[in-house]
């Protein structure tokens, strides 16, 4: 801007009656006009440049922007894909061990489902070991021995009297 003021400036000075400068003046001045002229169209080029390299850097902002929107939306579709795999996932691992309970089966990532889905069924064999420890325990043999008479062949006459007498 200063440097277009000062050309008007040389140029109205040299339109005017009044100051007849010398030819050498005018030479010098008009050699300064021209730098100056010179000067203000280096640094309207420059201008142009610089508007040029921010249109491109614009441009590429607004890519940038598209590509990460178009990211996003990706990730998106991955991580709703990934609770549905996850998802079935689950449902496979209670149906392949039912005496699980599903309460205990949980988790956002197959780690996590392995993890306590393993806990699960540790639980659900320590509670079987512990009923068929307390099953043996109490066991009664299935059935009960056939009823026979007594084996009196063994028996004293004695004891075979007392026996005959107790049954009466």
């Amino acid at each position: 801007m200063e440097e277009q003021e000062t050309v008007e400036v040389v140029e109205e000075e040299r339109k005017d009656p009044d100051t007849q400068p010398e030819e050498a003046e005018v030479e010098t001045d008009q050699e300064d006009a021209e730098a100056l002229k010179a000067a203000l169209a280096a640094k309207e080029r420059h201008i142009a440049e610089l508007e040029g390299q921010a249109a491109d850097l614009e441009q590429r902002v607004q890519e940038q922007e598209a590509l990460r929107q178009e990211a996003e939306e990706k990730l998106a579709s991955v991580q709703e894909a990934l609770i549905q795999a996850v998802a079935r996932y689950r449902s496979v691992l209670l149906t392949s061990a039912p005496e699980a309970p599903e309460a205990m089966v949980q988790g956002e990532t197959v780690d996590e489902l392995d993890e306590s889905f393993a806990q699960a069924k540790e639980l659900v064999q320590h509670i079987k070991d512990r009923v068929e420890a307390s099953l043996a325990r109490e066991r009664v043999p299935v059935g009960s021995p056939t009823r026979s008479g007594l084996d009196f062949s063994s028996l004293s006459p004695r004891e075979k009297i007392l026996n005959a007498l107790s049954q009466r």
